[in-house]
């Protein structure tokens, strides 16, 4: 597992995470293993992160957030 914690491109369509772009190639979702929200340390001045673990279709296992406040979203982690 590797920690990334870089902006990307993520599309969703109705509500559902359909795929996102990184490192110039986009990956598509087939499949989503978990989801969780961290409120944030608030005396930090953290907020809302919501975090997806994803599966996409060509085997790989990723971790994305939604920055609430910001409106951003991040890749996370990469499992090997």
């Amino acid at each position: 597992m590797r920690l990334v914690d870089v902006p990307v491109q993520v599309t969703v369509q109705a509500g559902r995470l359909l795929g996102f772009r990184w490192r110039g190639r986009t990956r598509r979702v087939v499949r989503v293993i978990d989801r969780w929200r961290y409120l944030g340390r608030w005396w930090a001045g953290e907020g809302e992160w919501r975090f997806v673990k994803v599966e996409t279709d060509d085997g790989g296992v990723f971790e994305l957030y939604l920055d609430v406040a910001a409106g951003q979203w991040r890749l996370y982690r990469v499992y090997d």
